[in-house]
């Protein structure tokens, strides 16, 4: 958890999503517990989904995806290992240097802001 905390905090809010929607389901009607969670579940990927392909590719690209034109099975699935290997890198140059530290209402605490290197706690 505290290798890395950018992540982190990315899971805890699908996490919180997943159960507010879970709640949202449960106060709705009678369901069973499976029914529920698959609903709450759908419910996050599609806001993660969105995320992504609505601010997240468009700020990096500079545009929007092709709209969807459905499924073509002689499309090779597979992937470059020269674009894998770009990507890869791509995403670790994207990491901050330094960690905003705030409290509940958003205001920068004594430790704000906190160099990287200074989170990962290996000692």
């Amino acid at each position: 958890i505290d290798r890395t905390p950018g992540k982190f905090s990315i899971y805890v809010v699908f996490m919180r999503y997943h159960n507010l929607r879970a709640k949202y389901y449960s106060e709705k009607e009678i369901l069973d517990e499976n029914i529920i969670f698959d609903r709450a579940r759908r419910d996050t990927i599609a806001a993660y989904q969105n995320i992504v392909e609505d601010a997240y590719i468009p700020l990096i690209l500079g545009k929007n995806l092709e709209p969807y034109s459905g499924y073509n099975p002689t499309v090779n699935p597979g992937i470059d290992v020269f674009f894998s290997s770009i990507g890869f890198r791509y995403a670790h140059s994207s990491v901050a240097s330094i960690i905003r530290m705030v409290d509940r209402q958003f205001q920068s605490t004594q430790n704000d802001p906190t160099l990287l290197r200074d989170v990962f706690r290996n000692k």
